[in-house]
């Protein structure tokens, strides 16, 4: 498709302006001026093909990459070792989608794309001239959204955005405008997450002024799907993972769910080739994550990231009875909450509150863990010091108390959906959502 090759060209040609210092505006401009356009590409997607291209270089910036490879990494380590011709390389590379970003206002949420779901197409406005009908083969499920989508475009402003490339069409939009019902939550009751490799932690809590009770808490376990290597079927339960965490927010009618804002970037994490691996390839978080956060804004249930500094720590160390991965949920909830207190709801009395350390009570902590702090004696007492002091001694092992380790005899157990789920779920009242 000719138009999908000028699109990648002008994209990597703002890349490359990018890197020379030039500001978004006058990358437009350059392009714009100096650039033989083709007849099929006009001014406004220049624009959108620009602001593509600034992301991508934010990106490369932000991971300090030395080079960046248009198209595929992997597709060019296959055309380094001849597996493929340079004609099949620059194919994939000249037909990677482009993104048109949708504003409050265009017309219908996009200026170059209008939903036509009654007539099972989505039109394409290339140019004012050239208009394309692009054929709709999806399920009946994604055709009902779609219908939703269209009638909320054309009756409130709300931005939708597309990914086009040749073979495949992405919309993307904000999903709560697809909500049917407002949410009816208990005030004060905090959903939160603790997310590694092998166990997702979901408690549920009440607070009020005087602390925190706790109403439900689960632990699913990802272990031998990890142990599974069929991308499709990893995916697949990952988000069947996540939405029975969104039906449990739901059921149990949760005001926000709470996770940690990671930044999950591939590096060498020092503990071996394994974890490495299982890190840095197997858990893919964002699938998880960002299917979570689309559901919940469906269902009408806020979600919060909060900083995740220490909160294994100090979640294990106000929590001794509970699993780590349970603690340091606690520990997010509890984060959870002061952050929904001083800046959502802008509580007076929790201004100058922290958020991510709560108060110290050394003398019972230390009672608490006599056996790894007593020797801990310093002129001021604090988590990080607490925190810095057992990993120097490296006792922070000692104060987890592992999944494997922990008596579930007391909770219910079920495999997630069905009895091939590679996933099972331990919970305190379980609830089997289908």
């Amino acid at each position: 498709m000719p138009f999908l090759k000028e699109g990648n060209k002008i994209k990597r040609i703002a890349f490359n302006l990018f890197k020379k210092g030039y500001s978004l505006s006058n990358t437009i401009k350059q392009i714009q001026s100096s650039y033989n356009i083709a007849e099929y590409i006009d001014q406004s997607t220049i624009k959108f093909f620009s602001q593509q291209a600034e992301g991508v270089y934010n990106a490369y910036t932000y991971k300090n990459q030395k080079k960046l490879i248009f198209g595929s990494l992997v597709q060019w380590k296959r055309f380094q070792k001849g597996l493929i011709t340079l004609e099949e390389f620059s194919k994939i590379k000249n037909t990677q989608l482009l993104l048109f970003v949708g504003s409050h206002h265009d017309y219908k949420g996009n200026r170059k794309f209008e939903l036509d779901i009654s007539n099972n197409q989505i039109i394409f406005k290339q140019t004012r001239s050239i208009h394309h009908f692009l054929k709709l083969n999806t399920s009946k499920r994604t055709l009902k959204i779609l219908e939703k989508l269209q009638v909320v475009s054309e009756t409130i402003k709300t931005p939708i955005s597309y990914r086009l490339s040749d073979t495949h069409i992405h919309v993307c939009f904000d999903e709560s405008v697809l909500k049917e019902r407002e949410h009816s939550f208990i005030s004060e009751r905090i959903g939160s997450l603790d997310l590694n490799p092998n166990y997702i932690a979901f408690t549920i809590q009440d607070f009020n002024n005087k602390g925190s009770k706790i109403v439900y808490k689960e632990v699913i376990n990802l272990t031998a799907l990890n142990n599974n290597h069929n991308t499709d079927k990893s995916n697949h339960e990952l988000l069947e993972s996540s939405k029975r965490i969104a039906n449990l927010a739901k059921h149990y009618k949760c005001e926000i769910v709470g996770s940690e804002k990671l930044d999950m970037l591939r590096k060498d994490h020092g503990r071996g080739k394994l974890l490495n691996r299982l890190i840095n390839n197997t858990w893919n978080r964002n699938i998880f994550i960002n299917n979570l956060k689309k559901r919940l804004n469906i269902l009408g249930i806020k979600n919060q990231e909060v900083a995740p500094q220490y909160s294994s720590t100090i979640g294990c160390l106000n929590h001794p009875e509970e699993t780590d991965s349970i603690a340091a949920a606690l520990e997010i909830g509890r984060r959870t909450y002061m952050f929904k207190k001083k800046f959502l709801d802008k509580d007076k009395h929790f201004l100058d509150k922290d958020i991510i350390y709560p108060t110290l009570d050394y003398k019972t902590i230390r009672e608490r863990w006599n056996s790894i702090l007593g020797e801990y004696n310093p002129k001021r007492v604090g988590w990080v010091g607490i925190h810095n002091y057992l990993k120097e001694k490296k006792k922070l092992t000692e104060l987890r108390f592992l999944f494997k380790d922990y008596d579930f005899s007391s909770w219910s157990c079920c495999s997630l959906k069905s009895d091939k789920s590679l996933v099972s779920v331990n919970g305190t009242k379980l609830s089997c959502f289908k």
